[in-house]
């Protein structure tokens, strides 16, 4: 009994596949995707596939951008990885416990701290300079603004006149040009 070929109708009479129960002849058995010959092939919607094709539609690893097959690792923002390729962008370890997405990329405990002390560090702002000490007030310092160019570090800089106790809420204005203030209770 002759073989019939699944997509030319024709009777097989050299070369024949057969793939997904059914016949073809050799001529016949195309990648569903592209149209071009194949021997070897994957399988999408139960059609057949060339391996470049299939591979096109693998999810790509977010770190090296190449096909990810087999095993993979997918971080909370849903990228997927190779299992090698799984680490810190910044120090290239190998992530195998907690870790951290910075600026959506993987970042192991150690680096996500440096980088996060170093994002802090560059968000603090100088806001003026301390009337008592001469010293730069820093945004992340406690201080006490009393007039527009006027501020003091609260701790040690902003001081009673009379007692020398720090000055923390209430206080009155002993001097204005001079600058000097006292305790509510002196």
């Amino acid at each position: 009994m002759s073989k019939i070929c699944f997509v030319c109708q024709q009777e097989i009479k050299n070369e024949m596949i057969t793939a997904l129960g059914n016949e073809y002849c050799l001529a016949c058995f195309k990648c569903s995707i592209c149209n071009k010959n194949i021997q070897g092939f994957f399988v999408i919607d139960n059609k057949p596939v060339c391996k470049e094709d299939y591979e096109s539609r693998l999810p790509k690893c977010n770190k090296c951008q190449t096909p990810v097959k087999g095993s993979k690792l997918t971080d909370n923002q849903n990228n997927i990885y190779h299992p090698q390729c799984f680490s810190c962008n910044t120090c290239n370890n190998l992530i195998t416990a907690s870790y951290f997405i910075l600026n959506n990329k993987v970042e192991c405990g150690t680096c996500y701290q440096t980088q996060k002390d170093q994002l802090k560090k560059q968000s603090i702002k100088e806001v003026g300079t301390c009337q008592n000490c001469k010293k730069s007030i820093q945004s992340d310092q406690k201080c006490i603004i009393v007039g527009p160019m006027e501020r003091y570090h609260l701790d040690g800089c902003f001081k009673c006149v009379k007692c020398r106790k720090d000055l923390q809420s209430q206080f009155i204005v002993v001097d204005a040009q001079r600058k000097t203030y006292a305790c509510v209770e002196c």
